[in-house]
């Protein structure tokens, strides 16, 4: 599931990537999970990307995934927080009428915000849009 997800979120940062419009390449800096399981994931991530041919599409993204610690980064830290936002937001919207489904209200004032730093593209990937998150420009 974990390499699955790393494949989805290569999809969309390659198109993001490629509607920048810019001769712009990136690199994935992921949170660790285990030492194990980050080798195991960069090594399915680099056999996806050479050996099918949706893989070699992502000509943008330079190399494997780079794992490091969420506890030692700070730009990790905030992509944690950030993404428990995404995942509550989606959650509140999605499962709220489930019985003893968890309440995330208490962080909907940021809701607004994140959904603003939405990536949609303007392209058709496969007749669908894909939607993402872009890459936030602190300096601004």
């Amino acid at each position: 599931m974990y390499g699955m997800a790393l494949q989805y979120l290569a999809e969309r940062f390659q198109s993001h990537l490629e509607e920048l419009q810019v001769p712009d390449t990136g690199i994935m800096i992921a949170d660790s999970r285990l030492r194990n399981l980050d080798i195991e994931v960069a090594l399915s991530h680099l056999s996806f990307r050479f050996g099918n041919p949706q893989g070699r599409l992502l000509d943008k993204i330079i190399e494997a995934p780079l794992f490091t610690h969420s506890q030692l980064t700070v730009g990790l830290q905030l992509v944690d927080i950030i993404g428990s936002c995404i995942y509550a937001y989606h959650y509140q919207k999605n499962c709220s009428m489930v019985g003893n489904a968890v309440n995330y209200s208490h962080i909907a004032q940021f809701w607004p915000y994140v959904n603003s730093r939405q990536f949609k593209s303007e392209r058709l990937y496969d007749g669908y849009t894909r939607n993402g998150f872009r890459i936030l420009d602190y300096q601004s």
